[in-house]
């Protein structure tokens, strides 16, 4: 059960830097969206298309997109699958997961894909949530004509399984009397955790940092830290649309 080979085709074609740009192209289309679960037109993937190249100077195709738009969906439902179960407990910070033995022995009978989860964890998980969750709990995008279905049995159980609900686990509201995750409904522009925000910030600043101190003499040190400080006294929404815009236009 599982595709590894997937799994690593996957890896190979989509490095960590692609993976996260498309990630932030996918989140402003979401966050612009009046109800933040659109449904993408076969212009709507040729734009994207075209913006991702422009960051990251090479070409995927429209069907491609689709493609990993699928996967990372289901990666994302399966990994708050695992967050949600009894005994279950996840460190964003570290982007670990903590479950007891058999607890994983359960979940690798299901897919292999649970075996990573427990290697690797699930990268930007927050903002996983804040793409899928929305569009998952109205079923905005559940097989839109413009989009592919889901690729394999697996992601078509999990499509089934989950359709109609919020399933992002928000660890910030786990009952202190309950070690069980609580599901619920992840709007766009609910706030992000401290943690994946921060996980940003600090790639941005360090890109913008490098760039102003290669023309001053200005210390990195000290920018980063004056620039974090403007940043912590910014809105919700201003800091995601700055960070945003950053590495969209870091070209």
């Amino acid at each position: 059960m599982g595709g590894k080979g997937i799994e690593v085709d996957d890896a190979k074609d989509w490095p960590e830097k692609n993976e996260y740009a498309f990630l932030l192209i996918l989140y402003e289309r979401v966050k612009n969206d009046p109800k933040h679960a659109p449904s993408f037109k076969p212009s709507d993937w040729e734009a994207m298309d075209k913006e991702l190249t422009k960051v990251i100077m090479e070409s995927y195709g429209i069907e491609k997109l689709k493609g990993k738009y699928n996967r990372l969906r289901t990666k994302h439902r399966q990994f708050s699958e695992l967050l949600n179960h009894t005994g279950v407990t996840y460190e964003s910070e570290s982007n670990t997961v903590h479950a007891p033995e058999e607890v994983w022995q359960m979940f690798f009978q299901k897919n292999r894909v649970f075996k990573t989860f427990r290697r690797k964890g699930c990268s930007h998980y927050e903002l996983l949530g804040q793409i899928f969750n929305n569009s998952t709990a109205t079923g905005h995008l559940h097989h839109a004509s413009t989009q592919l279905p889901p690729t394999s049995d697996e992601e078509r159980e999990v499509e089934t399984e989950f359709l109609n609900k919020g399933v992002h686990v928000n660890e910030s509201e786990k009952s202190s009397a309950d070690s069980k995750k609580r599901v619920i409904d992840y709007p766009g522009e609910r706030r992000a955790k401290k943690e994946a925000k921060m996980e940003m910030l600090n790639g941005c600043l360090e890109m913008w940092a490098s760039s102003l101190t290669a023309r001053s003499n200005i210390s990195k040190l000290k920018l980063k830290t004056t620039i974090k400080q403007i940043f912590m006294k910014m809105s919700t929404n201003r800091k995601m649309e700055w960070l945003l815009s950053l590495e969209l236009n870091r070209i």
